[in-house]
């Protein structure tokens, strides 16, 4: 446990460690807290890489990413403490609905790049974008996650990264850098348009078990498939998807300068509300998976509902007793088809009212 927080319950697990729900004790105020996994703290390289990151990753302080507050490590664990967001994760949204509109795509990949842009001018590129790291919020925002949190893959030779989504140059020479982060980006906006991955292999046999070499062969080699796209994103795509990282976009920022311009000129000035409005449609339909969905707060909505119902008015005990004895003779005539039951009958009779009852407590109501 970090010191100075109280955790309240595991909110998930993957590849790189496992995320809490916690609050900063001293305010009740909610945070996440990621304990990286033991492969992780056995990777000198990866550990001393991200030491460094870190001092730049606290100072960013943008909208579009997930707040980095505070980064302890001690010789038993190392723990990343950051900002809550309430919402799901992109891979969640489109695991239950497949796809997005355009314009909502067009407003993750936004948000998207302009996260990236401030870490890419701190000098961090993020190494991993993925929709298992970007997570959508109530109102449509999204935020970007776990910069530089990033794990080889099972396969020897590979290198660091999620195979769906990994430049060229990263395969055939392990470069990350800004320009493996937007051609990543560029996979995410094909995704969320299109419900894939736009290269996409797998073993034989039906489990759904990624063919990696088949898989880096399409990356290196395959055009990009901007035929099954939205006609409005193919530019975006052919162009952020390029083989050679000198043709593809500058920098993220200038991928969401063009973006921008490019929507507004297939949708109007107002495509980005659109998207963002669609987006909050979709993560509200699995609101029931937001991290604070079973907290106070939730007890407290609730709690709101019920004051908002009609109440039962204050009986004494007898009436309640009669009123009940009544439905259950009007049950019993029903089961039998309006006859009573042969043989002798039991009527139930109030106890007599005495001095000692007392109406109940609005605990008791």
């Amino acid at each position: 446990m970090v010191p100075g927080y109280r955790e309240v319950r595991q909110l998930g697990a993957g590849r790189t460690g496992r995320v809490f729900l916690a609050t900063y004790q001293q305010t009740g105020a909610y945070v996440a807290i990621k304990y990286l996994n033991a492969t992780l703290r056995r990777d000198t390289e990866f550990m001393d890489r991200y030491r460094s990151d870190t001092h730049e990753l606290v100072e960013i302080d943008d909208p579009n990413v997930v707040k980095l507050y505070e980064y302890v490590e001690t010789q038993a664990r190392a723990a990343i403490v950051m900002e809550l967001v309430d919402g799901v994760t992109l891979r969640t949204l489109l695991t239950e609905h497949h796809r997005t509109s355009p314009e909502a795509a067009l407003a993750v990949l936004k948000s998207t790049l302009l996260a990236l842009a401030a870490a890419h001018e701190r000098g961090v590129p993020h190494r991993d974008v993925k929709p298992e790291n970007i997570l959508v919020q109530a109102d449509g925002t999204t935020k970007l996650a776990d910069f530089g949190v990033v794990v080889h893959a099972e396969e020897p030779g590979v290198p660091a990264g999620s195979p769906e989504y990994m430049a060229p140059e990263l395969w055939t020479q392990g470069r990350a850098g800004p320009p493996a982060d937007v051609y990543a980006a560029a996979c995410v906006l094909f995704e969320a348009a299109r419900g894939r991955p736009p290269y996409r292999a797998y073993k034989e046999g039906g489990n759904g078990e990624l063919d990696v070499p088949a898989l880096r062969d399409e990356h290196l080699v395959e055009p990009v498939p901007v035929e099954v796209a939205p006609d409005t994103l193919r530019d975006l795509l052919r162009r952020g998807l390029a083989k050679d990282p000198a043709v593809r976009y500058a920098s993220a920022r200038q991928f969401a300068a063009e973006l921008e311009e490019d929507a507004v000129a297939a949708y109007g000035p107002n495509w980005e509300n659109r998207g963002r409005r669609h987006l909050a449609e979709l993560a509200t339909l699995l609101a029931l998976r937001f991290p604070l969905a079973r907290t106070d707060h939730a007890a407290t909505a609730a709690s709101r509902i019920r004051d908002r119902m009609p109440r039962v008015p204050r009986l004494p005990p007898h009436l309640w007793v009669a009123g009940a004895t009544v439905v259950a003779v009007a049950i019993s005539l029903m089961m039998s088809g309006g006859r009573l039951p042969p043989g002798p009958g039991a009527i139930l009779m109030p106890p007599p009212e005495t001095q000692s009852v007392q109406e109940p407590t609005p605990a008791d109501a």
